[in-house]
């Protein structure tokens, strides 16, 4: 969610004791963008699919957490590709229908997971 009040001053707080150091900071709270992600999975063929979705699923909201990503405003397809081919036994490719591309929005943006979709076929 977004950050609250109390948050942004304390970490304006944690940055002031900085400030001799180093340049001025700017603390405000990320504009957050909700991205929906609706892919299909192809496995090789003889592959069971049954709770390949759900594991997707589940790897996909793992991968977009704030706590395993360095850059927020930027949602790489590659990133998502990588992440199932490693975990899903059988893995061929995936091919995304949202977002139809790599995304990078401005500094001041943060891009979080919305809903996911995820077909499996055999192929």
């Amino acid at each position: 969610g977004a950050a609250s009040a109390e948050l942004i001053q304390q970490a304006q707080q944690a940055i002031d004791t900085l400030r001799d150091n180093y340049e001025s900071y700017l603390v405000k709270a990320g504009e957050i963008v909700y991205q929906d992600v609706d892919i299909t999975l192809h496995l090789k063929a003889g592959i069971s699919t049954t709770d390949v979705a759900d594991v997707a699923k589940t790897l996909i909201s793992s991968a977009m957490r704030l706590s395993n990503r360095s850059e927020f405003n930027l949602f790489m397809q590659d990133d998502i590709r990588y992440v199932l081919k490693s975990n899903i036994p059988g893995y061929r490719k995936t091919v995304f229908t949202t977002p139809a591309t790599d995304q990078e929005l401005t500094q001041d943006k943060v891009i979080m997971l919305g809903n996911v979709t995820v077909q499996v076929v055999n192929t």
